[in-house]
């Protein structure tokens, strides 16, 4: 074992912490051994160490040690794992009200590992998004949105067909049937086989809405947009508090909001959702992991911070119990993609350098005409990524319109790309045991390699991708459904919320009726000025649901923030259609104007207590600046 001065003065140089971490009797970490955690006391490897005080903030421990002059800062970021106490220390017992979980006798290659869940949050296992079950529970959430559904559909029919209970919701008959009448409205080849050509045509074009390509939003779409997309559901609202508290245990950091919870219920035979990224373009992403590599913030909850996560609560269908089936509906994503991977699998697609396994765009995004004529620019987006991509942008600009350059550049929307293409993961698995492990590409592999060396990038993704296996090997990259680990046969149907990395790859598996909930939640950010905008368009969504509520719809029309879509979105429900379901059907499934105004006073006081955390955490570091140019 080295001195603990030789190791200071390492440590030192590094510009890096040694490293403990509390909770055992004994922990080996650096190759320093620290035993008997008790009444802030300890042996350091035979020297006389004294544990100052804890930060619950950076985890630390501020560590006096004798002989040393300098206090150590002892924190878990490199921990190697646990391992017994030497037979030449004692351990000092621990008090009973203090006591501290006992070491495990064996400390496997896991170990390790398993010893980053604080720095990776709930991440900890899939690198960029986790599951997890919600204490809480409605059952009659699903009927209610149903209801007002089937209103909506039966005024779309002629009168005549609406009149007749064959072609209804079957709500009456009770969950099981209603369910099953659904799967047959909806299944085009039922339809023709049960019903005359034109009945069959009339209950298609109710179901879907007048023009679902062009305002997609006024009638049931397949993916559950449209008309399903509403504010302030029930359930979400009243059961706020413990979604709230899931999503604060998943990421490990107080939570913050950033507007009235909404809806996606899909229908049974939901189309599914192809592989594509939200919030940004891929070139933002792509210059969005360097900088976090650059920094030296790659873990989840870093990212988390930096650019904010996506969150659902899926109240209804996703089970765990459906995974294998096709009835699941499960959003999906890629495990083992850790941010030094994900800057691997963009480079990918980048244009100048594209992998041969990667597919060019069927067809030219008409999203690259209107970005080339703004030259790049346009406004904050308080759902994006925030990230400076201007001299990048202007390179690629004048070949914007070549589709592949085009899919790299466009935002304003999903932007779809061959993420879960199995051709795609191979490649990408090659690479990575290249750039991690060293072993010999071949094929269109090695032209990438070669391609990446020509134009100086290589040297960056060995570096760190070779970093990130020595600290934590993560097998290969591979499709996953979020969906929390459940062994036991599920009885409750507890919601489950899931969240990934915003801006990162995820896609929906083709299914049945899936009711999902859009909490409006985010972890607290790391800039005052990226929460001040989650405070107004808190604001903003909650002013236009309240005036939703107390039937002020003039005041929505002529609002100019407020009559726009949710979140901005062209698929997204308008406020119209709001107002008609509003005004029209069954309100059951909407907050009440009290149940929303509780929420909004839970949130408000969640974003202020944010804000006010978010300020003294800026100030620390200044301080301690304004000491040392004192001194």
């Amino acid at each position: 074992v080295k001195s603990l001065h030789a190791a200071y003065a390492n440590a030192q140089k590094k510009r890096d912490a040694l490293t403990v971490e509390p909770g055992s009797e004994h922990l080996v970490c650096d190759r320093i051994v620290l035993t008997g955690l008790a009444h802030r006391r300890a042996h350091l490897n035979g020297h006389n160490c004294v544990l100052k005080s804890w930060d619950p903030i950076q985890k630390r421990w501020k560590v006096k040690v004798k002989g040393v002059r300098k206090c150590l800062r002892l924190t878990a970021k490199h921990l190697v794992g646990v391992g017994p106490t030497d037979s030449g220390l004692q351990a000092i017992p621990t008090p009973q009200a203090h006591k501290l979980a006992e070491p495990p006798q064996k400390c496997s290659a896991k170990t390790g590992a398993e010893q980053h869940c604080d720095a990776n949050g709930g991440f900890a296992e899939h690198r960029n998004f986790a599951a997890s079950f919600c204490d809480a529970s409605d059952s009659d959430a699903l009927m209610y949105h149903l209801r007002r559904l089937e209103q909506a559909y039966s005024s779309r029919l002629p009168a005549d067909l609406a009149a007749e209970s064959s072609l209804s919701f079957n709500l009456g008959g009770g969950r099981c049937a209603a369910l099953e009448r659904l799967a047959n409205l909806f299944n085009a080849q039922w339809r023709m086989r049960h019903l005359n050509p034109e009945t069959a045509k009339a209950v298609s074009r109710a179901l879907a809405g007048p023009n679902p390509q062009g305002a997609c939003w006024k009638g049931w779409r397949l993916s559950g947009f449209g008309e399903t997309q509403v504010s302030g559901p029930r359930a979400a609202v009243v059961h706020g508090p413990a979604i709230i508290a899931a999503f604060r245990k998943m990421w490990g950091t107080a939570v913050v909001c950033e507007g009235v919870p909404r809806t996606i219920l899909r229908p049974p035979g939901g189309s599914a959702l192809a592989g594509h990224i939200d919030s940004g373009s891929l070139l933002e992403m792509h210059l969005a992991c360097q900088h976090q590599l650059a920094v030296g913030k790659s873990s989840p909850i870093d990212w988390a911070r930096e650019h904010g996560c996506q969150a659902l609560v899926h109240w209804e269908g996703a089970r765990p119990s459906s995974v294998a089936s096709k009835d699941g509906a499960h959003t999906c994503g890629l495990s083992g993609l850790s941010t030094s991977r994900y800057l691997v699998l963009l480079s990918m697609v980048h244009p100048n350098y594209v992998h041969a396994a990667v597919p060019p765009p069927k067809a030219l995004d008409a999203r690259a005409a209107s970005l080339a004529s703004k030259k790049g620019q346009g406004g904050f987006d308080p759902h994006g990524i925030a990230i400076d991509s201007t001299a990048e942008l202007a390179d690629l600009l004048p070949r914007a319109s070549d589709p592949v350059v085009a899919r790299f550049i466009v935002k304003g929307g999903p932007v779809f790309a061959p993420f879960f293409d199995a051709p795609v993961l191979a490649a990408l698995n090659e690479a990575l045991r290249f750039l991690e492990q060293g072993d010999v590409p071949r094929g269109a592999t090695a032209l990438w390699i070669d391609a990446l060396r020509s134009a100086g990038k290589l040297e960056l993704l060995q570096a760190e991708c070779a970093k990130q296996h020595s600290l934590n090997p993560l097998g290969p990259v591979v499709f996953a459904p979020m969906c929390p680990q459940s062994s036991a046969p599920e009885t409750t149907h507890a919601p489950i919320c899931i969240s990934w990395l915003r801006g990162w790859p995820h896609m929906v598996k083709p299914g049945g009726v899936r009711l999902t909930f859009v909490p409006g939640l985010q972890p607290q950010p790391k800039a005052a000025y990226t929460l001040k905008h989650y405070e107004a368009e808190r604001k903003r969504s909650f002013g236009r649901t309240l005036l939703m509520v107390r039937g002020e719809y003039t005041q929505i029309r002529a609002h100019p923030e407020f009559k726009k879509p949710i979140a901005g979105g062209a698929v997204h429900s308008h406020p119209e259609q709001e107002e008609q379901m509003h005004r029209d059907y069954d309100t059951r499934a909407y907050a009440t104007l009290s149940e929303l105004l509780t929420y909004e006073r839970i949130t408000s006081e969640m974003n202020a207590a944010a804000l006010v955390a978010n300020c003294s955490e800026h100030e620390k570091p200044l301080r301690r600046d304004k000491r040392r140019r004192k001194k």
